[in-house]
């Protein structure tokens, strides 16, 4: 156990946002190397459970615990699995020729900022306004442009993204991130567009109350 926790928390440390081919391949291996580490580990401790008198019930809390951090850990993976196919499709030679890899070469960024909208605003004025959001901002490249994305409609409204590129990440990522946001925040606000809040009904049943 103390060897899966200290891989665990490497994995924590290592997992740091990156946007390069190389970053996510990277990334997929160490996990993969620590879901084969804690897979043989299950396996072990399985033996151990099949042939103790006692302890039984540690041995399998342990076990759950362990299979509930797989399952997340391959979430994961499909993630990252997602985001390099992503790259690829962005860099259309990156199998068949020559790699244009504009993360890698020239040290270029594709920052992703993700905002929700209620179902009574319009998306395409949402669109817009996000695009709005990067205008003038000295570190946001205009080559490549800019652009914005409707992703999905979700059961609280509807999932844009605005993505753009950087090529200065050595002076911070976070810091345009927040810039970009606090400006979308306002410009919503100025259009009277809602970043609507999730809300769930609870029910107070008296005793008195039939079954």
């Amino acid at each position: 156990m103390d060897s899966i926790d200290a891989n665990r928390q490497l994995l924590r440390m290592n997992m740091v946002e990156g946007t390069t081919y190389d970053d996510y391949t990277s990334r997929m291996k160490d996990i993969n190397n620590y879901v084969k580490d804690t897979q043989n580990k299950i396996g072990e401790l399985e033996k151990a459970l099949k042939k103790s008198k006692g302890n039984v019930n540690a041995y399998a809390a342990t076990i759950k615990k362990l299979r509930a951090d797989l399952e997340e850990r391959n979430k994961e993976i499909a993630t990252l699995q997602a985001n390099v196919e992503e790259l690829k499709s962005t860099n259309q030679n990156l199998i068949t020729s020559t790699v244009i890899n504009w993360s890698y070469s020239d040290r270029k960024v594709r920052l992703k900022l993700p905002v929700r909208i209620s179902y009574h605003d319009d998306p395409e004025i949402a669109l817009q306004v996000l695009l709005g959001a990067v205008e003038g901002n000295r570190r946001v490249l205009t080559d490549p442009a800019p652009v914005t994305r409707l992703m999905q409609f979700s059961d609280h409204g509807m999932d844009l993204e605005l993505r753009f590129w950087i090529a200065d990440p050595q002076n911070g990522v976070n810091n345009v991130r927040s810039d970009v946001n606090r400006r979308i925040w306002r410009l919503f606000r100025d259009r009277g567009i809602t970043i609507p809040v999730t809300q769930h009904e609870v029910r107070m049943l008296g005793s008195g109350a039939p079954s």
